[in-house]
């Protein structure tokens, strides 16, 4: 639940923020992707910020009130920005709730630790598109629901952060409750008997020289290999937004976030019905190293193909983008669990997973921080050359380096 709230409130926005940053009147219609990419991109980059000092303060204080101040920091980031009216406020509470989240290395190391390889399969990323998408804007898109309703009207982008604000306090509730065990097998405690500063001090000091020495031991020149093909791979997990761009923009599709939502939302029910028995036979029957090079290897066909579907005649484009949309979540999470498989493999020692997924989590995040940034900069370009194609053809860049990277990769201790 708590790694689902941060998934969700990350993708919630993004099948309407093309139309909420065009609410806003602040900007011409060619510069609106750049800064959609920039309201996604914020708050992936100030998670990859704030992730270490959220480690110290989970030492310091214990796990479970640091997830509760991260909860806190959630529900006021999801009301900051369902109010939001301007540019400058929506960008500010992203940023507030990418800072204000713990959840991207302490959740992922003790799911890792505490969960089998099936129950690792995240599906939050798919639900908050289709929330967002289905529940923005309701008052013009549901008028029969919400007549004449005076705060949605003023706030349509409300109703989507309420939920995400629901979730959040769910997650807060939840946090009370202890888990089985942590990743020494002790539980998600409470850590009442709080170590003292001084003596946290001492022992950090005592602990400055083996942890130099453990650290190089942990980054071996393979694990590195494996942080930096999952920071690829986080990048091009903004092809979400790239495809969304494509579908709301005058160059290409133009449908409204309902369709939009719609759209997304068989794309979720794919995703659910493939993952229960496809993704786990194909990783089974391939292995995690020889499946995870073949999803990277039909990532560059999908990007470079996409930019040539909207001229295509009649309703086709429309079923090929979504036949390329229900692909990719297949090739997501083959991607992402191979990659969590192979990092847990390669890493010399049990007791260094913790840091080897700490630093993961916070690259991946760059990786996702970048990626918004960049695309949406080379949809803006393409806005205004009139070829919203450019974004496709770099992202393909990428994904042929990601591929071409992963023959190095093993699947063992070297």
């Amino acid at each position: 639940m708590l790694r689902a709230t941060e998934a969700i409130a990350w993708t919630s926005i993004f099948p309407y923020v093309y139309f909420m940053i065009r609410s806003f009147n602040e900007v011409p219609t060619s510069r609106i992707t750049f800064y959609a990419g920039l309201l996604i991109a914020v708050f992936t980059f100030a998670e990859f910020l704030s992730n270490m000092v959220w480690s110290r303060v989970s030492d310091r204080i214990g796990r479970k009130k640091t997830l509760l101040i991260g909860s806190v920091g959630g529900i006021i980031t999801a009301l900051w920005f369902g109010f939001s009216r301007s540019i400058t406020s929506a960008v500010l509470s992203r940023a507030f709730g990418g800072l204000s989240n713990p959840n991207v290395g302490l959740v992922q190391t003790c799911a890792v630790e505490l969960t089998t390889r099936d129950e690792q399969r995240d599906h939050s990323y798919l639900v908050g598109p289709v929330l967002g998408g289905l529940l923005a804007d309701p008052a013009t898109n549901y008028p029969s629901i919400f007549p004449s309703n005076y705060i949605l009207l003023l706030y349509p982008y409300l109703l989507p952060n309420l939920v995400v604000a629901f979730s959040q306090i769910s997650s807060f509730i939840l946090a009370f409750f202890p888990v089985q065990r942590d990743v020494s097998g002790e539980g998600l405690k409470d850590n009442d008997s709080t170590t003292s500063t001084d003596e946290l001090n001492e022992r950090e000091g005592m602990m400055s020289d083996s942890s130099i020495n453990a650290t190089s031991k942990a980054f071996t020149p393979q694990i590195m290999l494996q942080i930096l093909s999952l920071s690829l791979l986080a990048y091009r997990k903004t092809m979400s937004l790239s495809v969304r761009s494509i579908l709301q923009t005058p160059n290409g599709f133009g449908y409204s976030n309902q369709t939009i939502g719609f759209i997304l939302l068989s794309q979720a029910i794919v995703a659910a019905l493939v993952q229960i028995r496809l993704v786990p036979y194909f990783i089974d029957r391939m292995g995690p190293l020889r499946a995870y090079r073949i999803v990277l290897t039909i990532y560059p066909i999908l990007y470079l193909a996409t930019p040539f579907l909207p001229a295509l005649p009649s309703q086709l484009p429309l079923t090929l983008v979504v036949l390329e949309l229900w692909s990719k979540v297949i090739l997501a999470s083959i991607g992402y669990i191979c990659s969590t498989m192979l990092i847990t493999k390669t890493t010399s020692e049990k007791s260094y997973l913790a840091r080897v997924n700490g630093a993961a989590a916070s690259l991946s995040c760059l990786g996702r921080a970048m990626g918004p940034i960049i695309t949406g900069k080379l949809f803006e370009v393409g806005e205004h050359v009139g070829y919203v194609g450019i974004a496709f053809w770099a992202l393909g860049v990428v994904a042929v380096t990601g591929a071409a990277e992963s023959l190095l990769l093993r699947d063992h201790v070297q």
